[in-house]
């Protein structure tokens, strides 16, 4: 069964608080993961607030730079799972 679209946050939502857990997680400042995928930290704080709509482009070099797959960024569970080991 599907969810209703009011039962779930819109995608740009959950797409931004993903990316800020990740960051967070990692112990990233949006400059750090601003420069890592090329974009500037404005930038990276409207995308975390559900502000602006980044490209498919823009989320893949966040996905890079955060060294996870595209997908988990659109993941409504990914604050929920165990936290991953970090890079070392």
């Amino acid at each position: 069964m599907t969810k209703s679209p009011s039962s779930s946050p819109p995608l740009r939502q959950i797409l931004g608080i993903n990316i800020r857990l990740e960051r967070v997680r990692q112990r990233l400042t949006q400059e750090a993961l601003a420069a890592a995928a090329e974009t500037n930290q404005n930038y990276i704080s409207e995308i975390e607030r559900g502000i602006s709509a980044p490209t498919v482009d823009v989320i893949e070099k966040v996905a890079r730079a955060l060294d996870v797959p595209a997908s988990d960024l659109f993941d409504e569970t990914m604050g929920k799972r165990p936290p991953r080991s970090t890079r070392g």
